[in-house]
C-alpha cells in the first residue's frame, strides 16, 4: 500500500520552545483538492482525533497488527469468533469500512454473555408485568437480545479499529526513530481525547497527557502503551517536540498540571 506522509505543524501552549507534529498517512491517490483536509494552524497543541472508521491515519503496520492481534483480548468470544473478527477488522483496513459496517458482520459471530442473558431475563420480567404473552413476548425478547448483540459488535469494531490504528502509528514512530527521523530525547507522545459530550471523564482527564516515545501512558485504568484506554474508547495520540535534552523537564512540568 503506497503511503503519502502529511505533517501538520501546530502552535504550542505552555511549553516554551516546543513544537507539535501529528503524522497522518493517506494512501496515494486520495483527494488533494477541495475535498482534501486543509492543513491550518490550530489553537490547541494537538489536532482533533480521528473518528473511528476514518482510515486515512493508518498504515501497513496497522494492517499487520490487526491481522495478528485484533480481538485477542476481547472477552466472551469463541476462538472461531475471534478469528472471524480479526479477518473483518483487517479487511476493513485494506478495503475500507466504517466500524458500523464491521459491526454488522461481527454480530453474526457473537453469542449472548451471561450478563446479557441476565438483562434479557430482566426484560422478560418487565414485559410479563405488562401482560406480554407467548409470540408477542418472544418477538420482543428477540429484538431486545439483538439490540444487545449489535451494540457489543459496534463497540468491538470501534475498539479494535482504533487499537490497530494507534498500534500501527506507534510502530511507525519506532521505525522513524530507528532511522533517525525522530529524536527520542526531544520527542514525546500526547494523548488526544475527542472532548465531545460522549467522552467519559477518564478520557477527558487524559487529554494532553504526555508519555515518552517508547514508554506507556499512565492512565486511570493502568499503563497503556497506546490508546484506546477501554472498550469503546475513541482516543488517539499525537507527537510533541521540545528542544533536544529538555524532554524530562517538559514531561515533569506537564505531569504536574
Amino acid at each position: 500500500m503506497s503511503i503519502r506522509l502529511r505533517v501538520r505543524h501546530l502552535r504550542h501552549e505552555r511549553i516554551p520552545g516546543a513544537r507539535c507534529l501529528v503524522f497522518s498517512q493517506t494512501p496515494l491517490g486520495s483527494p488533494s483538492g477541495d475535498g482534501a483536509r486543509k492543513i491550518t494552524p490550530q489553537d490547541e497543541p494537538v489536532n482533533p482525533p480521528p473518528k473511528a472508521g476514518s482510515f486515512n491515519l493508518t498504515n501497513s503496520l496497522a494492517v499487520e497488527f490487526a491481522s495478528q492481534h485484533a480481538a485477542e483480548n476481547t472477552p466472551n468470544l469463541t476462538e472461531e469468533a475471534r478469528q472471524a473478527i480479526r479477518l473483518i477488522v483487517t479487511r476493513a483496513f485494506v478495503e475500507g469500512g466504517h466500524p458500523f459496517q464491521q459491526g454488522r458482520e461481527i454480530v453474526k459471530h457473537l453469542q449472548l454473555t451471561r450478563e446479557e442473558k441476565e438483562s434479557v431475563e430482566a426484560e422478560r420480567t418487565r414485559l410479563e408485568g405488562k401482560r406480554y404473552k407467548e409470540e408477542r413476548l418472544s418477538k420482543a425478547l428477540d429484538r431486545f437480545a439483538g439490540k444487545l448483540l449489535r451494540e457489543r459488535a459496534r463497540i468491538i469494531a470501534r475498539t479494535e479499529t482504533l487499537t490497530a490504528s494507534n498500534r500501527g502509528q506507534f510502530a511507525d514512530w519506532h521505525e522513524a526513530a530507528k532511522k533517525g527521523f525522530l529524536n527520542p530525547s526531544a520527542t514525546m507522545r500526547v494523548w488526544i481525547a475527542s472532548g465531545d459530550p460522549d467522552t467519559c471523564a477518564a478520557c477527558l482527564g487524559m487529554r494532553d497527557r504526555p508519555a515518552t516515545l517508547f514508554e506507556p501512558f499512565d492512565t486511570p485504568l493502568g499503563p497503556r502503551l497506546t490508546p484506546p484506554m477501554h472498550d469503546g474508547c475513541r482516543c488517539s495520540m499525537g507527537l510533541r517536540f521540545a528542544a533536544p535534552g529538555s524532554l524530562p523537564a517538559v514531561q515533569k512540568s506537564r505531569m504536574a498540571e
